[in-house]
Formats: C-alpha cells, structure tokens, sequence
C-alpha cells in the first residue's frame, strides 16, 4: 500500500478514533486466518461483524470464535430457507428444471400486510414467522382447494404445554363423519349455526399437517363453560376433567365411557369466542323493521356511506356481528311437542323466554362489564388520524360534499377472552385470538390447606393385669353330701 493512498485512508476515522486503515487490516486479516469457502459473498458481512465484535489481529487468539458464530449464523439461515422452501413446493408443479406455479386456488388475504396492522395492537408473530403462516395458509387453500375452500383465513393461535395451535378458518364441504347425533346443528351451508365454518389445526407450519375439527353438541359447548382445560399440543388426547367431557361419537357398548378429544374441547372453545367477539362496523346490516321477531338482517339503501374514522373511534360505532349461543349450546330454541291441552305457539314462547337471544347487531357499549371493570371492550386509536381529502366524486344526493380518507389504526380487545383483538384500517378490518382459551374469570381455586398433624399419644406404662387370686373351695360336710345324693336321685326319676 502507498504512503498516500495509507495516509488518505488513516484521515478517515469513526467516533472512536479507530482509521479506515486499521479497519481493512483487521478485516483482511480475519478472512486469510478463517478462510471461508465464500469469503467473496459475505465480505460485507464480515465487515460489519469486524466492527460489531471490535475485532483486533493483533489479539486473533481471542477471537477465535467468531469463524465458528459465524458458522452457526449461516447455518441457521441455512434451515431457515430450506423450511421456507418446503411451503413452496407444494405450490409448485412440475420437473425439478422446469417448475410452474400450480392452478387457481382461493383467496388468501395477505397476512404480511395484517400482521402489520396488528403490532399496532401489540400483538404480532414477528416477520419470519409471518411470511410462514401467509404460505402455510396459501398450502391448505390448495390442499383444499378440491372440497371449495373459500375465505381461509388466520383464526389465531392457541398456547399450549407443548406444541402451540395454528388455527385456520375459512368454508368448505365438510369430511364425512359418518352418523352423527340428531342434536347437531347442520355442517356449513349459509344458515348460522355452530358447526356452520370450518376449521383446521396444525402445530408445524412448515410440515403444513392441517387437521380439520370435528363437528360439535350442544352438550360438549355446555360442558366446555364448566371447565377450565389447559390444552397439550396433542389434537388426540383425552380430555379428562370433572364434570365428564363427553365425545360426540357414542361407544358400540353402552356401558362404556365416550371420552372427548382435545380436538372437540378445541372447537368449543374457538366458536364460543368467535360468537362472543366477532365485531363488524355499526350500519353495515340493519335489523329489518317489518320482522316482529327482530332476528332478519336488511342491507341498507343504496345511499349508505361507510362510517368515517371519528364515528368508529368509539365502542358505539361497533356491533356485534354474530349471534349469541344459547343456553342449551345452539344458535336455535329446541321446541318441545305441546302436552294435551296447551297450544304448540305457548309451549314455544314459554321456552324462548327461558333462554331468550341477545339483539342482533347490539353495539359493543351497550355489552355489561366484567367484575371489576368498567366495560367489556377497550377500545384505542393508533397512528396519523388526520383526515385527508381524496379527488373522489360525491354522492350524487350531496355534491357539495368532500370525500376524505383516514390512515389510522383502531384497535379494540374483548376483556371476557384476554388475547382477542380487532384491528381496523382504511375501511378493512380483521380479528385474531392468541391466548390460552380461558375465559376471564374472577373465581380462583385455591387449594384446601391439609390439617394439623395431631401429636402422637404417649405411651402408657405396663401395668400388672388385674387378676384377683383364686379362692380356695372349702369341702362340702357329710349331711349335706348325702342331702346333694338325693336330690340327684330324684332328679333322675
């Protein structure tokens, strides 16, 4: 190197002191001791671990390890893409030199784009992760794409001892599972019901082994309020708690037990806080007038316009946007056979208003509060809420009127299941569940505290055992022998 070009490069020097010079000399240096195989291609790279690390040649033998962090770095990345590359090939068809994507297959919404959306909430998986849950959801919209999947989705995710749950929602023709009880409502269709969407469960992304849930009783969703299970990763294991979770397959013998799965317990849980927590912006559906029951959903006219960002700023501008789930663990009243004498429309009165629906498209304000809270939602705004004109042509019936747009975020997490939030944007919204499964809850168990261990008896000294001497018996006299003699005589005649 030329006095001047070291010179030159000696004047260019970091808030340390350190020079260009000694730089390139450590960095040099480094890669003739590790000699890489590739040391073209991470030159950058080791530049930059040169600085992070401080690296000195002069001191090599204490940075002896950094050729072998190095190695590991790359090795994992390495893994990383081969996973990533499994969720590819599946959407590939094809030899090996000539690959084309395979056919059309339903839509899935770009989760990368959500799950932005959805850190504005706090809650996110981190981009890695990200990218595999948005391809692992185009794999099973492809698998699938045979029974009509339609609208798959990310549902949520579900923490478990062992391996977590990935849960994908979305509609399709349902597997066969045979004869099932008369009390399960239909599978699918457009009529609501618990059973109506389907949903698949998977533990490894990469693998993309997604089980499809079984169908469900009313029974097992009225068991599932009265426990608390903590969920395994082990979509076949036996749900053993008290009170008894039954299966909705009965045993051949009747006397046997049918013990339910982890993967119906599951299925429970997720359409209990689906129905619970699904929300949609206020005026999208309207409860028709003419209908005296109140449970038929109109369109709105044609002169609607959708809610601006201020009015859905608050919990007033947000219903619910499913139907409760009765007492009995169905979206519809079982109307017993009227007894001799009563009316068929009395006996199903009387049974609506044991169990009576909760008002279809009720705004969230109006829902009551947990214990210890002042309401059921938390509601927050993120982000730049300033209103922008956009050159959009009015209404017709308002031409005056200017067309704005908003970019911020809003946010709205249910306290009746911690871990489910809404995340709103630019007139899109979506929902997700990350959590346990448990419902809030101010009953607590607390273990009964065992007794106090008695102190042991002392042990009373032996004592002599009472027996009284034997008395001498005194010989009976001559009269009265012969006296007993007779008496015997006689008695024998």
């Amino acid at each position: 190197m030329s006095s001047q070009l070291k010179a030159q490069l000696d004047k260019i020097k970091d808030k340390e002191g350190n020079t260009l010079t000694n730089h390139l000399s450590n960095l040099l240096t480094k890669l003739l001791l590790d000699d890489p195989h590739n040391a073209y291609y991470i030159f950058e790279d080791e530049s930059l671990n040169v600085k992070q690390n401080k690296y000195d040649f002069k001191k090599h033998n204490e940075f002896q390890d950094n050729a072998e962090r190095l190695r590991e770095k790359y090795e994992a990345v390495s893994e990383s893409f081969k996973a990533n590359k499994k969720l590819l090939d599946p959407l590939m068809e094809g030899e090996e030199d000539n690959l084309a994507p395979v056919g059309a297959i339903g839509y899935v919404p770009n989760f990368m784009e959500e799950a932005k959306w959805f850190e504005w909430a706090g809650v996110g998986f981190g981009e890695e992760e990200s990218y595999r849950i948005f391809r692992a959801l185009t794999v099973l919209s492809n698998a699938k794409k045979e029974k009509g999947l339609k609208n798959v989705r990310l549902w949520g995710k579900i923490h478990c001892t062992n391996k977590d749950y990935y849960i994908a929602e979305g509609q399709a023709d349902f597997e066969d599972y045979g004869e099932l009880p008369p009390e399960v409502e239909p599978l699918g269709g457009d009529e609501p019901s618990v059973n109506q969407l389907n949903y698949y469960v998977t533990t490894d992304l990469v693998q993309g082994n997604w089980v499809e849930l079984p169908p469900i009783t009313p029974q097992q969703i009225i068991l599932s309020r009265r426990i608390k299970y903590v969920f395994t990763g082990d979509l076949n294991r036996k749900v053993i708690t008290n009170p008894h979770f039954e299966s909705n397959v009965k045993p051949a013998n009747n006397l046997q037990y049918s013990v339910g799965t982890e993967k119906e317990l599951l299925k429970c849980m997720i359409v209990r806080i689906s129905h619970c927590c699904s929300v949609q912006p206020r005026g999208l559906k309207l409860v028709d007038p003419e209908d005296a029951t109140g449970r038929t959903l109109i369109d709105p006219d044609e002169n609607f316009t959708f809610p601006e960002f201020q009015a859905l700023s608050t919990l007033n501008g947000w219903v619910h946007s499913k139907q409760n789930i009765l007492n009995e663990g169905k979206l519809k009243h079982t109307i017993p056979e009227a007894q001799e004498g009563e009316e068929q429309e009395d006996v199903e009165k009387r049974t609506i208003a044991k169990d009576p629906f909760e008002p279809l498209m009720k705004p969230l304000n109006t829902d009551s509060a947990p214990e210890g809270y002042k309401s059921a939602w938390i509601l927050r705004t993120h982000g730049d809420q300033t209103d922008y004109g956009v050159a959009q042509k009015p209404p017709a019936d308002q031409p005056n009127k200017v067309i704005q747009q908003n970019y911020g975020y809003i946010s709205i997490k249910n306290l009746y299941w911690p871990g489910h939030v809404t995340i709103y944007h630019n007139k899109k919204w979506q929902n997700l569940y990350i959590g346990q499964g448990f419902k809030q809850s101010q009953e607590f168990y607390y273990p009964k505290e065992p007794e106090f261990i008695q102190e042991e008896q002392l042990e009373l000294p032996c004592q002599v055992e009472p027996v009284p001497p034997e008395e001498k018996q005194q010989e009976p006299e001559e009269g009265q022998e012969n006296q007993q003699q007779q008496q015997e005589e006689e008695e024998e005649n």
